[in-house]
């Protein structure tokens, strides 16, 4: 048998690589189309996704060195002792002071998403950091909160390793992780959490400027398949969260499917939660829905990032849960997979 019958000639897998370029440049621009009628912001929207954002941001470990080896922007929304921006050509990846923990690298767009939690109004929270890896909404929690406990949670395990690695290298302090299913945490730590972050697992439509491969990003199926599950995670983390508490939702997509649609999709359910404003992210409040949600797009400002697109929601102080409803936090109930020298669950 010719076993070279079964394979494509070199001719043909190049016809099938270009036919899916110009059908995901087709899916991209029908989704542009949908969110900017606009000819012209239409047209600056494409031309952003296009070019690789020209800095990133560095999260703060620790008390900012006096000396750097490399100049930083401020981040106008955030403030200076949590995070910075840098231009890429420093690299600053590659430094010894990152090696050695004094800050995490990140695109600028997930400090800007991560920004929401400053809003939230919190003395000592317990987080749980739901779809954690690599770590980097994690560390700007404990950074910007200095919670009594944070649960750094990843459900897929070969992500975990790089998680610990981080928080361990970031010296995050009161930090236990794990790997369990959004619904194990509904079911054993009902109403346990002040603040539990939803960075969702989504279609990554922003990743391209980071210069990350996503060339189905913007196929229909996979907004649908990842809205259907940002639905599932959000409604338990919403089982999560005591009286009084939030859930700060999350994506680095564009679509409203993703971001818009399963807000309000929430709200109807659970009506118990508000969407909260956020002041200092005014000038990002989206335009595709009646609540407070803010929408990060490359080009919108300075050092805003690849884009992204962030809600914080509040639960009622009068919440109608019954005690039995309720499931404190206790360590010993989780399987850690890794847990920070110094914690103390006291």
């Amino acid at each position: 048998m010719d076993l070279s019958l079964k394979l494509p000639r070199r001719d043909d897998r190049n016809v099938g690589k270009k036919k899916s370029n110009s059908q995901s440049t087709r899916y991209r621009d029908k989704l542009a189309d949908s969110l900017f009628p606009d000819p012209t912001r239409r047209g600056a929207f494409l031309s952003s996704l296009a070019a690789e954002t020209p800095s990133h941001a560095i999260i703060w470990c620790g008390a900012r060195p006096e000396r750097l080896p490399f100049p930083t922007q401020s981040i106008s929304h955030v403030p200076d002792e949590l995070a910075a921006a840098v231009a890429r050509e420093h690299r600053a990846g590659a430094d010894p002071l990152h090696d050695a923990g004094a800050y995490y690298c990140a695109d600028c767009s997930s400090v800007a998403e991560a920004s929401i939690m400053l809003d939230a109004q919190l003395d000592r929270p317990i987080i749980l950091d739901l779809c954690a890896s690599p770590g980097g909404k994690s560390i700007f929690a404990s950074r910007a909160l200095r919670p009594k406990t944070l649960v750094a949670n990843e459900t897929i395990g070969k992500r975990l390793r790089q998680l610990a690695v981080n928080l361990e290298r970031c010296h995050i302090d009161n930090a236990v992780v794990t790997s369990s299913d959004s619904s194990f945490f509904a079911s054993e730590f009902a109403a346990a959490f002040d603040l539990v972050i939803v960075d969702a697992p989504c279609s990554g439509q922003s990743l391209p400027q980071r210069g990350v491969d996503a060339q189905n990003c913007f196929h229909p199926l996979v907004i649908s398949r990842n809205a259907g599950r940002q639905k599932r995670i959000l409604a338990n983390a919403f089982r999560c969260v005591s009286p009084g508490g939030y859930v700060a939702y999350m994506t680095c997509t564009f679509s409203t499917e993703e971001n818009e649609d399963v807000i309000r999709w929430a709200l109807e359910r659970f009506p118990d939660f508000t969407a909260t404003e956020s002041p200092r992210l005014a000038p990002y409040r989206s335009e595709f829905s009646d609540f407070p949600a803010y929408r990060f797009l490359p080009g919108q400002g300075e050092n805003v990032g690849a884009g992204g697109f962030s809600c914080l929601l509040q639960r009622s102080t009068t919440a109608g849960i019954e005690d039995h409803e309720t499931k404190p936090f206790r360590r010993e109930r989780i399987r850690a997979h890794w847990t920070s020298h110094t914690f103390d669950d006291e």
